[in-house]
């Protein structure tokens, strides 16, 4: 007895589906997941083979090249009544080891070192009087920069578990497709979601309408596997727009923005920083090495240290 035409058709997409090593949600308009069933926007078969979580954040770690980098940037503050411009120069090994410098649009108008590793912060004393000595503290949650340069999906998955935009479960290896009491089962986190007009895999539970506040997430262009936008937990945004490829392999934007909640008064305009790349040089591996030892922050550097109490909120929260 031949099988009906539909069940055929279902047959064939699920096996193409699981070929291509995808989570499923829905094939041929029968819902058989939970994630995304509920996406508004998106029909069942739009939903029906999302990419695991390993697959999306292994995609998007390739974009950020091999080898050292040398990121310039500039960063307009706007956190008082005048904007604030900075100058930052990045010096990236990887995700976990950098080096910032920051300086005004006039090299002797403002001063701060810091370097990243192991977790720490080793920085000169900026807003600090009296010391001039380095101070080493934990980085800071909202460190932003990571999302830029971290090169394993498994670094990534990290991020997104502390930052509550995945569940700590994604740290355990688990086949991309679960069957259970006959149900293909997908994953839970990820979802085809829209961010600027962009359909993207969106990492995070969607925020419910009518919600005080918005839930924390990250929203990765579908075709290009490049980071659109990123929500933490402290309700502090990131979207980044205009990527380009440069020398070395990394995928960077060319623009920017930050906002967060004004603390001081919750309830006024936000603060915001606009970030506008202006160059990226690719460096040999181990090139700067010499430039990530606590050593390279001299007694001339530290003598320079200071930064307008204007910029403290986002220099010692996302920096």
């Amino acid at each position: 007895m031949p099988r009906p035409k539909t069940f055929t058709t279902l047959a064939k997409r699920l096996s193409l589906a699981l070929y291509l090593g995808c989570s499923l949600t829905s094939v041929g308009g029968l819902s058989i997941g939970l994630t995304g069933a509920t996406a508004v926007g998106f029909s069942q078969d739009a939903q029906a083979a999302i990419p695991s979580t390993r697959t999306i954040l292994g995609r998007m770690a390739r974009h950020n090249g091999q080898g050292a980098f040398i990121v310039e940037q500039e960063v307009r503050l706007n956190t008082g009544r005048e904007p604030l411009i900075f100058k930052e120069r990045w010096l990236v090994e990887n995700g976990d080891t950098m080096r910032l410098v920051v300086t005004g649009l006039k090299a002797t108008d403002w001063r701060w070192d810091a370097i990243y590793r192991d977790g720490k912060r080793i920085a000169s004393p900026a807003f600090e009087g009296g010391s001039r000595d380095l101070k080493t503290t934990e980085a800071s949650k909202e460190f932003l920069e990571p999302f830029l340069h971290h090169r394993a999906a498994s670094k990534f998955i990290d991020l997104l578990i502390r930052n509550k935009m995945l569940p700590s479960a994604a740290a355990k290896e688990r086949p991309r497709v679960t069957v259970s009491q006959g149900k293909v089962l997908t994953e839970v986190g990820v979802r085809l979601a829209r961010s600027g007009g962009v359909v993207t895999w969106a990492f995070g539970e969607p925020t419910p309408i009518g919600a005080a506040r918005e839930f924390p997430g990250a929203w990765i262009e579908q075709d290009a596997f490049l980071l659109r936008k990123l929500r933490l937990p402290t309700q502090a945004q990131m979207t980044l727009q205009n990527h380009k490829r440069f020398p070395g392999g990394i995928h960077l934007p060319q623009e920017r923005t930050i906002t967060w909640p004004n603390p001081q008064d919750p309830q006024a305009a936000p603060f915001s920083a606009n970030i506008r790349l202006l160059s990226v040089r690719s460096q040999g591996e181990g090139k700067l090495a010499s430039s990530m030892q606590p050593s390279s922050i001299g007694a001339s550097e530290l003598k320079a240290a200071r930064l307008p109490d204007e910029a403290r909120d986002f220099y010692m929260r996302f920096r």
